[in-house]
């Protein structure tokens, strides 16, 4: 209705602050066997519409807000075998990071994203490990499919390891 506030869910707990006022990944509680994604993006609104669509999607979503806190959360035993990565981040781009999973070996399906990135861009990030590279503009339902089907892929790869 025309004049009525939208409720948006609590920042915080998506985004919880330290003594430090620096933001750390937020794992989301599982209610079970969900499939996890990691979700790397310092922009709030992009990030919490990402969330929410994949939360609602029935997804386990793991937050990070730097390029660091996304390889830490991606090397620890039994990490989101999906990450969806902003290609600029602080601490660690986006790219980096592909560079160090492809180098180290890691199956992870590595969603890159960027705001209208140029072909060169999208062949040095595939280059560089990334296993899809997009515009940010792309719509919720699209990266949904995309998302299903890194799970699908990594869950073969899982299967077969």
């Amino acid at each position: 209705m025309p004049g009525d506030l939208l409720k948006f869910p609590d920042v915080s707990k998506i985004f919880p602050q330290t003594e430090q006022q620096k933001v750390k990944p937020l794992q989301v509680q599982s209610l079970g066997d969900r499939p996890r994604v990691l979700l790397a993006d310092d922009d709030p609104v992009h990030s919490l519409t990402v969330f929410h669509f994949l939360s609602q999607a029935g997804f386990e979503v793991v937050v990070a807000v730097t390029g660091t806190d996304a390889i830490n959360e991606l090397r620890k035993p039994g990490h989101p075998p999906v990450a969806i990565l902003r290609a600029k981040l602080p601490g660690m781009s986006g790219l980096e990071i592909c560079e160090r999973m492809r180098d180290a070996a890691k199956d992870v399906y590595l969603i890159v994203y960027a705001e209208a990135p140029p072909a060169g861009e999208i062949v040095a990030g595939l280059e560089a490990g990334a296993s899809l590279y997009l515009s940010n503009a792309v719509l919720p339902e699209v990266l949904l499919a995309y998302v299903k089907v890194g799970t699908r892929i990594m869950g073969r790869l899982q299967q077969e390891g």
